[in-house]
């Protein structure tokens, strides 16, 4: 391999290298505040899930006939769980994004190299 073939796989390498870190860098910042926020939710959902229930025991002492007030406050904490769960679920998955992106970074890097490979010379010595 010549210097300047050498020398070009290396530039893109190198440029490829700075692309991904610097969309790593703003993937990260991104992933940090979606994470803060989704976290900051969660105590939020344990508060009304808190309420719901004391207005759910207030409203098992109602008058018989009156349940739906009891079956609607059943089905709000029930969604609210739901919901808690499902941030739960984002959270992980957000955290486990940068994994993602290193492994795209390590595939580009691959790329690049692949893409700076000099042609295969013939048996005459000869590029293709």
């Amino acid at each position: 391999m010549s210097d300047g073939s050498l020398h070009l796989k290396l530039d893109r390498v190198l440029a490829v290298l700075e692309d991904q870190g610097k969309r790593q860098d703003e993937f990260e910042e991104v992933l940090r505040i979606l994470t803060q926020g989704l976290r900051g939710l969660t105590p939020l959902f344990a508060q009304q899930r808190e309420m719901l229930v004391l207005i759910l025991n207030a409203a098992t002492e109602e008058p018989a006939g009156d349940g739906e007030l009891s079956g609607l406050i059943a089905s709000i904490a029930t969604s609210l769980n739901e919901q808690t769960e499902n941030l739960n679920e984002i959270v992980r998955v957000l955290q486990s994004l940068p994994d993602v992106v290193e492994s795209a970074a390590s595939d580009g890097i691959r790329l690049a190299m692949a893409e700076a490979e000099p042609d295969e010379p013939h048996s005459n010595g000869h590029a293709v």
